[in-house]
């Protein structure tokens, strides 16, 4: 209260876009999910409403990215198990298939290929 005598202090929030370092902590602070939402809430409150656009878009972004990141090491470990184990994945999906004259599909390969 500044009629008791005290000083006003004008606080800045923790996630904030002020300094190129706030600014990194405050995107990884999104891009994590966490807490998100309070920091698109201060943004909102002191920007407008066309801040909401950028959080959101962000977000699923972000999501998007590391979804991939985590697929492609997924692949790539279950690429290095299939080559460790002497089964690596064909190149070429379709070989060994072919459609016989009574139109059905028919897997030219044998299962003793496949399981050695």
């Amino acid at each position: 209260c500044e009629e008791a005598g005290g000083v006003w202090r004008q606080s800045t929030a923790r996630s904030n876009y002020d300094n190129m370092f706030w600014s990194l902590l405050t995107t990884f602070q999104i891009m994590s999910a966490e807490n998100w939402h309070q920091v698109m809430y201060t943004a909102v409150h002191n920007t407008g409403s066309h801040a909401i656009f950028f959080f959101v878009t962000a977000l699923l972004v972000a999501h998007y990215m590391l979804m991939n990141l985590f697929l492609a090491a997924i692949m790539k470990t279950m690429e290095e198990m299939a080559q460790a184990s002497g089964t690596a994945a064909r190149s070429n999906p379709r070989e060994g298939l072919t459609i016989s004259p009574s139109g059905r599909l028919v897997i030219q390969d044998s299962l003793d290929s496949i399981s050695s």
